[in-house]
């Protein structure tokens, strides 16, 4: 069979991590009213036509907060990841500026309030940068890794 005679409706359908905050909205808004997961359908024309159905599964992407305010005013109190619930096996890994393990949580529910682990023992951190680095599995199974800044201000 030449390659010019296929005919390929769906190819590689892969979920990308992106920096754009219009871009997750975008994506937001589109997967709001969609199921977790579709089927899809690749048919091949040739002397014979052959079709196939396969699930295809996916995840909204997560969108993190890169500041919070851990003052006890009920805004903003917690670290915040948008659509952490499509992610149930992840792990948060956050380190100060000297690379000091702050906080670890596995799985990560949205409930760090800004109190240190270790040297910081139950005592809020102090104003600052501070660093993440995410691990979750997405609804294919594939480890997704996400590292970036956040600021805590109160």
């Amino acid at each position: 069979m030449s390659s010019t005679s296929k005919s390929l409706f769906f190819e590689n359908l892969t979920m990308v991590p992106y920096e754009n905050k219009l871009f997750e909205k975008g994506v937001n808004e589109l997967f709001e009213n969609v199921k977790k997961s579709m089927t899809a359908t690749a048919i091949v024309s040739s002397a014979s036509t052959f079709s196939n159905s396969a699930k295809i599964k996916y995840a909204k992407p997560l969108i993190f907060a890169d500041f919070f305010s851990p003052n006890g005013d009920g805004h903003n109190d917690f670290f915040h990841v948008e659509n952490l619930e499509e992610y149930p096996i992840n792990k948060m890994f956050i380190f100060n500026r000297w690379g000091e393990t702050v906080y670890v949580s596995e799985p990560y529910n949205n409930d760090w309030d800004g109190r240190g682990q270790g040297n910081f023992l139950g005592n809020f951190v102090p104003e600052g940068t501070y660093f993440y680095m995410v691990e979750a599995i997405d609804a294919s199974g594939n480890v997704q890794k996400f590292a970036k800044s956040l600021t805590i201000a109160r």
